[in-house]
């Protein structure tokens, strides 16, 4: 799957459980479990949310040289990009596995203990969340090419600080989202992958291989391939009309639901 449409993918499913889910009471008093407090998140948590998850769910791909995350810094994107492929095995391999999401999930963790206290009216300072969300935001706005005003990565930098800020500081809310937002969208990027024709090994660098008599079939071949990488290839191969066609439904969604959080946004600090 391209980039962008990994990144829209994050949005819409972070938007579709914090932000639509949660008007559903069914959804919301069943299925999600009432601690987890997405059904009272407020506006700017599912906005500045959906931007978090929309940037993870790109990070996976840094392990390919010309991924829009091995662009995001002059150099040493370049150079993180390779360390990470040779650490990793290549593209679609190490970064491709529930081990690497597992990561990710203990990464926010850890990021959540690393706080400053400034002495200052700012007060307390989430030094890990401004780590974990910055890069985060900046990865996702800077794939929304028709907004020229971000369509570079200064500034595309500028909008993810001043958007880790605003969580950090201008959100009175608990910050317990934070490790939900970076799992899910290192998820959403490993199933958007999955249902492409060339697939992931989940388990790598555990890659079993099909027996003889799967691989006499055609039909199963779709799903567990020669060289052990899985898939369910509904959308075809990656940049297909049908993930084209995906993207922009769920682009639709998206902006449906943003224009909504916004209006809730303005309504709630504004009383319009």
């Amino acid at each position: 799957m391209m980039g962008a449409h990994h990144a829209v993918s994050g949005a819409a499913v972070w938007l579709a459980v914090t932000a639509t889910a949660p008007a559903i009471p069914f959804v919301a008093g069943r299925v999600l479990p009432m601690s987890t407090g997405l059904d009272v998140q407020p506006p700017e948590v599912a906005l500045l949310g959906a931007l978090v998850v929309a940037g993870w769910a790109l990070v996976a791909d840094l392990d390919h040289h010309s991924a829009t995350i091995s662009r995001s810094v002059p150099v040493l994107g370049k150079l993180a990009s390779e360390a990470v492929a040779t650490a990793s095995g290549g593209h679609r391999k190490g970064t491709h596995t529930v081990w690497a999401a597992v990561i990710a999930g203990l990464i926010a963790w850890a990021a959540s203990l690393l706080v400053w206290d400034t002495h200052s009216p700012v007060g307390t300072l989430s030094v890990g969340l401004l780590l974990v969300t910055a890069p985060a935001i900046a990865f996702a706005t800077h794939t929304i090419k028709s907004i020229k005003i971000i369509s570079t990565w200064p500034r595309a930098w500028l909008v993810g600080v001043i958007g880790a800020l605003a969580i950090d500081t201008g959100i009175r809310t608990s910050f317990g989202w934070l490790l939900l937002a970076v799992v899910l969208g290192y998820a959403v990027h490993l199933v958007g992958d999955f249902l492409t024709v060339e697939g992931i090994p989940p388990t790598y660098p555990w890659v079993p291989k099909p027996p003889h008599w799967w691989r006499r079939s055609a039909l199963l071949g779709h799903f567990w391939h020669d060289n052990g990488y899985v898939s369910l290839p509904v959308l075809g191969r990656t940049g297909s009309k049908r993930e084209w066609f995906l993207a922009v439904v769920l682009t639709l969604y998206v902006l449906y639901v943003v224009f909504f959080e916004v209006h809730a946004l303005v309504n709630l600090h504004w009383r319009l």
